[in-house]
């Protein structure tokens, strides 16, 4: 397979061909995963901007109070409060802040993790594509657009987050790059994404649930990430690759993505469903198969992130240049 597309990171045009693997959604578009021999991204190729903005529809975003059943945004509100607090508490370790933590979270989705933060007394601001469904409640923090719009201009930060955005995004040096200017000094950095060099990966390829085909337009593992973060004035000092919730959710779908090739993401999809049209019944004979595979997934999920292979990539990392003199 020869491919021909300019590289949106670099500029490169030289590819090394990995696999195809068809779209999220319907699973009938075929795309091609490439790595570019200079910077060496790997890159879902091929992707129009018509593409890419029929893939942002009402449906991926969900309605302003709700985008999955009851129990489970119950279960994710609990863990973006966790986290929140994890990152709160992360900002003031060794140093005594007496302000108010300014938090940007670049593709905030519907803010639920920046309702946490609110609660926790942080100032917040939430970015989102031109697609997204302002009008609803949570628009009262949320804009659409990009941290590197003027608009933003002499804005700065002490808490920048990236929760699995970042491989939403083509150009992602110079996204780094804008991002670490927008930084106060102490300022915080995380980004979470899937991790291209986990177990899940390698196992299941194309019939991966975390390749999110076409809306995923880049891929990392670790050692990408670091040397991209460093590049750009950026000092990681945590890594993890374990999530309970994206890990365990990702193998089990995986799974039944390539037991059942004809229906990928079925089970994701019934759940997305909005609450009074979604389907129980269709749902019951996914559950039964998703069962029967949580013990493996626990396996998995825990042995993988025992050996730095988890399905998914959480760092924390500084803006190094306003910090090189503490």
């Amino acid at each position: 397979m020869v491919l021909n597309s300019l590289c949106k990171n670099c500029g490169g045009s030289k590819w090394t061909a990995l696999y195809s693997v068809t779209d999220f959604d319907t699973g009938t578009k075929v795309y091609w995963l490439g790595k570019c021999e200079n910077c060496q991204i790997i890159a879902t190729m091929d992707v129009s901007v018509d593409t890419l903005s029929r893939a942002y529809s009402r449906q991926y975003y969900g309605s302003g109070n709700a985008k999955f059943p009851h129990f489970l945004e119950r279960w994710l509100t609990a863990g973006s409060r966790r986290n929140a607090k994890t990152i709160l508490d992360e900002w003031r370790f060794g140093d005594e802040h007496h302000k108010t933590p300014s938090v940007l979270d670049i593709g905030c989705g519907r803010g639920t993790l920046l309702r946490e933060f609110q609660s926790l007394g942080a100032d917040i601001l939430g970015l989102e594509r031109p697609e997204f469904p302002l009008g609803e409640a949570s628009a009262q923090f949320i804009r659409v657009g990009s941290i590197m719009d003027e608009q933003f201009n002499g804005c700065n930060f002490d808490i920048v987050i990236f929760w699995h955005v970042l491989e939403h995004m083509a150009e992602v040096e110079d996204m780094l790059q804008t991002v670490s200017g927008h930084m106060n000094e102490n300022a915080l950095l995380i980004i979470a994404v899937p991790n291209f060099g986990s177990y899940q990966q390698r196992l299941f390829t194309r019939h991966w649930f975390h390749l999110d085909i076409p809306r995923h337009l880049n891929h990392f593992d670790k050692n990408w990430l670091v040397t991209c973060l460093n590049r750009n004035g950026l000092s990681e000092f945590s890594i993890s690759t374990f999530d309970l919730t994206q890990n365990i959710y990702g193998f089990v779908q995986s799974a039944l993505n390539l037991l059942f090739p004809g229906r990928p993401n079925a089970m994701y999809r019934l759940l997305k469903h909005q609450a009074g049209n979604r389907n129980w019944f269709g749902l019951i004979p996914w559950v039964c198969f998703a069962l029967l595979l949580l013990p493996i997934a626990l396996l998995e999920s825990a042995f993988s992130a025992l050996t730095g292979r988890g399905a998914t990539l959480t760092m924390y990392a500084r803006n190094r240049s306003k910090n090189r003199n503490k």
